[in-house]
This record gives structure tokens, sequence and C-alpha cells, in this order.
């Protein structure tokens, strides 16, 4: 019983599909228009996750996706009256509510993606990247674009500039087209780096 209490609360850590398309300028200054185009319920499919296990304890769950502004650069996702069904047993969470972390799961996304912590595995972003945290891209994924953030995980290919403020980390699997400026950096052995480092 204590595992399944100590579980419940990494619910609130779930991951599930959530991709968001939108296009936008290099303008740091351009307003999104959530209330008039992006606001309102999306229906769809869910898999939820324990944090660390990698079979979904809960697949192609029919789940609505409520989306608001939360900011004239970012949005609010809500989950309402979030039901999932456990050992049998179907457990009420209540309402789920995500703002500043945007994660794409194999998906592609066309346009620039700006969010407090960003998560992409096994996807194809066309656009920049822009976090004033954390950005872990890994997986068979493909960016082409710039980013920028503070502590940044790449193990996937990119082509475009990278700046993190913080600590760069490209592990075995990554290839970099374009030029790194950071604090920090560490590259493990079979990363490839096609361009200058900058230190800051």
């Amino acid at each position: 019983m204590k595992i399944m209490k100590k579980r419940l609360l990494y619910l609130f850590m779930l991951i599930s599909s959530v991709s968001l398309f939108m296009s936008c300028s290099d303008d740091d200054d351009v307003k999104y228009p959530v209330d008039s185009e992006l606001a309102g319920a999306y229906k769809g499919t869910m898999d939820v996750y324990y944090v660390g296990v990698s079979t979904p304890i809960a697949s192609d769950m029919v789940q609505k996706v409520y989306i608001s502004k939360a900011s004239d650069t970012a949005v609010k996702l809500e989950l309402r009256n979030f039901t999932i069904t456990v050992a049998g047993a179907e457990l009420l969470i209540g309402d789920i509510t995500v703002e500043g972390m945007v994660k794409v799961l194999s998906g592609a996304v066309t346009g620039n993606i700006k969010a407090t912590k960003i998560f992409i595995k096994d996807s194809i972003i066309d656009g920049n990247i822009d976090s004033d945290s954390m950005i872990d891209i890994i997986g068979k994924s493909e960016i082409k674009g710039n980013i920028k953030g503070g502590d940044i995980v790449i193990n996937g290919r990119c082509k475009g500039n990278i700046v993190a403020s913080e600590h760069l980390k490209l592990l075995e699997r990554a290839m970099i087209r374009g030029d790194l400026q950071t604090k920090l950096i560490r590259i493990e052995d079979g990363a490839i780096l096609e361009g200058y480092l900058k230190m800051i």
C-alpha cells in the first residue's frame, strides 16, 4: 500500500503525448493568438507511465485536454476530473494542470517552441527551441533550428547553433552541425560536432 501511495504521487509527473503546433517569428515580443485560435477542448488518447517505468500503466485512454492562455508566450494544459484504473481499482486523481513545460513524444512540430522546460523524444522539430531552464533532446530526434536554454542535454541530431547559459551535455548519439556557446560542457565518446565552441 505504501508503494501504491508513493506511485500515486508520481502520477502528477506523468508524461503524456502532447504536441503543441504553432508558428512564430524570430521576434521575442511576438504574441500568440491563444484565445482566438488555440484555446478550447481537444479530444484524443493518452498513455500514463509511472516515473522510471517504461511500460504504461494505462494505454489509449480517451481524454480531453483543455487549452487556455497562461501568458502571451505560453499556454496552460488541463486534464479535468482525471480518473485512472490501477490494479482493478478506479482512482479519481482530480484535475491536473501543466504550465510552462512542453513535451513532444514521437511527434513532429513545424514552428518554434518556447517554454520553461522542454522534453523532446523521437520527434522532428523544424524551428527554434527556447527555454528558460532545461531542454532534453533524446532518442531519434532531429532538430532543424537554433537551441537556447540553461541546462541542455542532447542525444539526437541537431542542425543549428546552440547556446546553453549553464551546462551543455552531448551524449554518445549526439550529432551537431552548428556553433556552440556554453559555460560548462561535457561531450561523451561517440558524439559528433561540426562547428565552433565558445566558452562564456
